[in-house]
């Protein structure tokens, strides 16, 4: 197995009705130092660390610590974030930390402006959007007017690509829609990263069945992932700074 996406925190500074994250009845809490930094003795898919699940990771005390981790380790770090915290200097100093790229999700109306400034201000960092016109129901986690019900048929990426997720309790999900963790496949370091590469996520559960990432062909999907990480990559070895253990870490 590998790790498509660590939860920095599952706190989040916004209440949306159209996410599982208000109800989650697991711990909204930051990860620890600690473990995060262990985890990352385990296998990332792409040698890319998603930093995100069910919370805002701006919010993480500790984010530049946890970015500068990751690049010192060779691993390309981003997150997603609803920009209601982000700020150029905040940004510039995780970059020289060694931000590999940013997600930015349209739950603001100053989001859509967020992309053009960075654009503008750091043209060479891989940017994306998730602009959410079409918002599933979370496989039924969530009851809205807002959302869309899917009742689709096929597999996932997760299940064709033997990937996981896993939470700032350290518990590996089947799943990145599981808010409860129902889906839980034991604590990661119920294994050594050995073991871990050799396990293989077969667990089919009750989100399964309205899943909206489910697809008759997963492949696409994976392609696309795989030319993101391609860019990434790019930026990393032409644009990124050397990692250093020098580096003043500040907000």
């Amino acid at each position: 197995m590998q790790i498509y996406a660590i939860e920095v925190t599952s706190c989040c500074n916004l209440h949306c009705s159209y996410c599982p994250q208000p109800s989650m009845q697991r711990a909204k809490e930051h990860i620890p130092l600690t473990l995060f930094e262990k985890a990352l003795d385990y296998p990332f898919g792409m040698d890319v660390v998603v930093g995100h699940l069910f919370g805002e990771a701006l919010l993480h005390p500790d984010l530049l610590k946890i970015t500068q981790l990751c690049h010192e380790r060779g691993l390309a770090f981003g997150f997603s974030t609803n920009t209601l915290l982000l700020n150029l200097v905040q940004l510039e100093q995780l970059i020289m930390a060694g931000l590999s790229w940013l997600v930015i999700s349209f739950h603001t109306p100053q989001a859509k402006m967020w992309v053009a400034t960075l654009q503008k201000t750091f043209p060479e960092l891989p940017v994306f959007t998730s602009s959410l016109e079409t918002k599933h129901d979370w496989a039924g986690q969530v009851h809205s007017k807002l959302v869309k019900s899917f009742h689709n048929q096929g597999d996932c990426i997760f299940h064709a690509y033997n990937l996981v997720t896993i939470t700032v309790q350290g518990d590996i999900l089947a799943c990145c829609l599981d808010a409860s963790g129902k889906s839980r496949l034991g604590s990661l370091f119920d294994y050594s990263p050995q073991e871990f590469a050799l396990l293989n996520n077969e667990i089919w559960f009750e989100l399964c069945q309205q899943c909206p990432l489910r697809l008759v062909n997963p492949t696409p999907e994976y392609v696309t992932l795989q030319n993101m990480a391609q860019q990434i990559h790019h930026y990393r070895q032409h644009f990124l700074a050397k990692p250093t253990t020098s580096l003043t870490l500040y907000l």
